[in-house]
């Protein structure tokens, strides 16, 4: 190596040092992850331990986690790269960004990686869970996406602060107001504890729509939510935030969602409506009893599902897939699924997993980790369109939070959506 260092140029060596690259270097895949916190750590040994075995059982490739911000930093970022044709083998990306990227044919068909060498049983996979079980899914897509940290919303409560108040878990909107405006403590013109917070998010807004019974899309695929159910979504929050019973936690995202956590954990809201993600974060970290319930209904109950899905790139080098499927097959394992959710509070993907003693025995000594799994008979699933990450953060989430500055009504915010999502809609057909 001193010989080609001194020698010869640069580029020769270069060239040469990839010639004499080690078979594992060759075939090691890119991965990139997102999140924070807890989950992020829990990731990160997983990713561990998936090399240590590799090397332990003499399996040629390793998985090389690159952490890229929260899920829209991910996204902006796997966009770029894939431009520069310099995507990574295997990422995870949210559900509303599936439709799309399947459609432009960036993603690698995992059926074949399923039914092959190192196959997957995808008739083990919990259905709501799944591709065709998180969507209203045509016929013709292919299996391009395994799930991976799945949740719903659900409601954490503090059990003393509704066991004094004398009131059960809301299960109906009107029960939710009325335990928001029972457990918020005022002194003077001081509020010392707010009965919710919560994210104004699309996800909760989209769980709303759909107790309302209404719907993103009509049968022809226009917005559907501009009027009637849309608006009355939106009003659900919006009405206890005007009445001083909920909290809106500052900060845009994932902030505003960090920040509700803080208010829950350090009792300065006594309810909170987030995601099953931060069981084990919020069940570990409060110094208090805490209560989880499905999410209140109105004229029916539903729940949105979320969290992110394993993608293959389809442009990445063939063993360096190899090695990307490898370690998605790893971490979609019974053993590790019940792992991730046991450490995480995510769900288990796999229904041996939900079966197993070690999950089983985490529900009775935990009963709030079994909440999402219950409300999975109640989803509501999302339409399968090009657009929807686009109706998402381009027209329902800017106008959510319009409204919640007061720049415009519900109705004025939901109309104006409804027109963005519909121009979004058409573009992209």
């Amino acid at each position: 190596m001193n010989h080609c260092a001194f020698r010869h140029n640069r580029a020769f060596c270069i060239l040469l040092l990839a010639s004499c690259s080690s078979p594992a270097a060759r075939d090691e895949a890119s991965f990139w992850y997102s999140y924070g916190g807890r989950n992020r750590e829990v990731l990160e040994d997983l990713v561990g331990r998936f090399n240590r075995v590799q090397a332990r059982e003499g399996r040629p490739g390793r998985i090389r986690g690159t952490f890229q911000g929260d899920y829209f930093d991910a996204l902006a970022k796997l966009r770029a790269a894939m431009l520069a044709r310099r995507a990574p083998a295997v990422t995870h990306v949210i559900a509303e960004a599936l439709p799309r990227l399947a459609e432009s044919g960036v993603l690698e068909d995992l059926g074949p990686w399923a039914r092959g060498p190192e196959p997957l049983d995808t008739g083990d996979i919990v259905p709501a869970l799944s591709l065709s079980g998180t969507f209203d899914l045509p016929g013709d897509v292919p299996l391009v996406a395994i799930p991976f940290n799945r949740s719903t919303p659900i409601l954490y409560y503090d059990r003393e602060a509704l066991q004094r108040a004398g009131i059960e878990p809301p299960r109906t909107w009107d029960d939710l107001r009325q335990a928001a405006h029972a457990l918020t403590v005022r002194r003077g013109g001081h509020t010392e504890r707010w009965g919710l917070t919560c994210p104004l998010s699309w996800w909760f807004w989209y769980a709303a729509l759909a107790q309302a019974n209404g719907t993103l899309l009509t049968p022809d695929g226009r917005a559907a939510f501009g009027r009637g159910p849309g608006v009355e979504a939106l009003e659900l929050y919006l009405g206890m935030v005007r009445a001083g019973t909920m909290r809106l936690p500052p900060g845009h995202d994932y902030a505003a969602w960090e920040k509700a956590h803080a208010d829950f954990i350090a009792r300065r809201a006594a309810m909170v409506i987030t995601s099953t993600a931060f069981l084990a974060y919020i069940t570990d970290n409060a110094r208090f009893a805490v209560g989880a319930a499905p999410l209140p209904g109105h004229r029916r109950r539903a729940v949105p599902t979320g969290g992110t899905f394993f993608v293959l790139l389809a442009d990445a080098p063939a063993r360096a897939k190899r090695t990307a499927w490898s370690f998605v097959r790893w971490m979609s394992e019974p053993s590790r699924t019940a792992e991730w959710a046991r450490r995480t509070g995510y769900l288990p993907v796999r229904r041996s997993a939900v079966d197993s003693e070690a999950m089983q025995r985490l529900y009775r000594e935990r009963p709030a980790f079994r909440v999402a799994l219950d409300q999975l008979d109640e989803r509501a699933p999302f339409p399968w369109t090009s657009a929807l990450l686009a109706i998402e953060r381009e027209a329902v989430q800017p106008a959510l939070e319009r409204a919640a500055a007061g720049e415009v009504s519900a109705a004025e915010a939901m109309a104006e959506a409804a027109r963005v999502a519909d121009q979004r809609i058409l573009e992209l057909r």
